[in-house]
């Protein structure tokens, strides 16, 4: 999911891409083979752009491209492709399921990307959400035909490194006692961690497709402390939905896996019940996923890290 927040208290338009698979609604039409992934090397840097608060890069379909597309890890589900491109490809549907963006639920379709390129990176049979992204635009104006979610890389350690504007993606797994490494778990197929928040615990999503800060639920604001009322700082789009979104700084210092971040600008969302950490608060670190662990590396550069 997307909330882009550039300017958190400066009242402007807000786009948002919402994709949470909730469960299957209809019998598969056809098999659905199994992902899987190979590297050229042992260690894949892929670069990316997140000059626009989104991490874009450029991809290969069945040796067709490159597209222009989003990698998302609150996309619960392999791959997102727009319409027009699922069309175009010809893609083979194997069934249909209920995507959110917190707001609404709809029916859409599900169909097999056979191969996807992506710097040294081959996946094959990646389970794919079809949907219509037109709205949105990379940082070269073109339009994003489709994201990478979360579970695409669910056999690798997937390094989204910010301040280097890439992604690494290797094998391995992360050590619990690692420092800055946290567990997360995956209730609907996304990773959430506890974040604290003063003496509180929230559950929260990491959603590298979020160009907000900090964007809390509605009744948040209700129950944290903040510095003044929330004011009104924009309108935010999902793929379903528009919603008026509110702003504040809170008065409580926040806790990132052992980084205390004071004075966090937090957004919510009118009707938003979801929490979700993006770019304005992440942008400074390398996050690392261990999916297999479900655990979580939150490091600043000049650390030394496995992925160096």
């Amino acid at each position: 999911m997307e909330i882009d927040l550039e300017n958190a208290m400066t009242l402007r338009p807000l786009l948002a891409t919402g994709t949470l698979i909730l469960a299957c609604i209809a019998p598969a039409t056809a098999p659905q083979p199994a992902l899987q992934v190979e590297l050229a090397t042992e260690t894949v840097v892929i670069p990316m752009d997140n000059s626009k608060r989104h991490l874009d890069v450029q991809l290969t379909i069945g040796g067709k491209g490159p597209y222009a597309f989003q990698v998302d890890t609150y996309a619960s589900i392999d791959a997102c492709i727009d319409d027009d491109l699922a069309a175009e490809l010809d893609l083979l549907k194997t069934g249909t399921t209920l995507n959110s963006d917190g707001h609404t639920t709809r029916t859409r379709d599900i169909v097999n990307i056979p191969e996807l390129r992506i710097g040294g990176a081959t996946f094959t049979n990646l389970r794919t959400l079809v949907d219509d992204y037109d709205y949105l635009r990379d940082p070269q104006g073109r339009t994003v035909r489709g994201l990478l979610g979360f579970t695409a890389f669910r056999d690798l350690l997937l390094t989204v490194d910010y301040p280097g504007s890439r992604l690494v993606l290797t094998r391995g797994a992360l050590g619990a006692d690692e420092p800055h490494v946290i567990p997360f778990d995956t209730p609907n197929g996304a990773p959430d961690v506890q974040l604290r928040v003063g003496e509180q615990r929230l559950r929260v999503g990491i959603d590298t497709g979020s160009g907000s800060t900090l964007s809390l639920a509605w009744a948040d604001k209700d129950t944290l402390r903040l510095r003044g009322e929330p004011e009104r700082i924009g309108t935010a789009r999902t793929v379903y939905n528009e919603f008026a979104v509110y702003g504040a700084t809170l008065a409580t210092p926040v806790d990132l896996a052992g980084h205390q971040l004071p004075e966090v600008q937090a957004s919510f969302g009118e009707g938003q019940t979801n929490r979700l950490l993006g770019y304005g608060l992440l942008h400074p670190y390398r996050l690392t996923f261990d999916q297999r662990s479900e655990r979580v590396r939150c490091a600043l550069p000049g650390s030394a890290t496995p992925d160096d």
